[in-house]
């Protein structure tokens, strides 16, 4: 946040810098300066998590459980065997994407009938055989590029 937000480019303060110069000693007054903002928003987030970890809302757990079980069931089984097996394709990877998500959402809309967290386990397991089934299918892709992908492990 400091670096992005508040330090996007070196500032001084009036009368540090003469003729638009940025020297060695301003420059390091100006880092000097962005860690003591960073340690403030340390501190300041540290007591936000403190505070809510003292009394945490049940729905935070729920909701965590959601979203990792909905990204891991989108991501995981294109991630593992794409590292493997040089027959996945785009188009598994995007059918997974819509498993995963999909089952995820569809169990929350209906009142979670599976516990989230077997629900994100269950679109785990079922994204291997999502991409497997719809590697099969479609359209490969071109081997010069398969062969580029896979050059890091000769």
């Amino acid at each position: 946040m400091t670096l992005d937000l508040i330090y996007r480019d070196k500032k001084s303060l009036p009368g540090e810098v003469e003729e638009g110069a940025i020297d060695d000693i301003v420059s390091e007054k100006v880092e000097r300066r962005k860690v003591v903002v960073m340690r403030v928003l340390i501190m300041f987030f540290i007591a936000i998590s403190l505070l809510i970890a003292l009394n945490p809302p049940t729905f935070i757990a729920q909701l965590m459980g959601i979203s990792w079980g909905a990204l891991a069931g989108a991501f995981l089984a294109p991630f593992m065997l794409g590292l493997y097996w040089r027959g996945v394709t785009t188009a598994s990877v995007w059918a997974c994407f819509v498993w995963g998500v999909g089952l995820t959402v569809v169990n929350m809309l209906i009142g979670n009938p599976i516990n989230p967290i077997n629900c994100g386990a269950i679109a785990m397991v079922g994204g291997f055989p999502v991409v497997w089934l719809v590697s099969l299918v479609t359209k490969k892709l071109p081997q010069q590029t398969v062969s580029t992908i896979f050059e890091c492990y000769k």
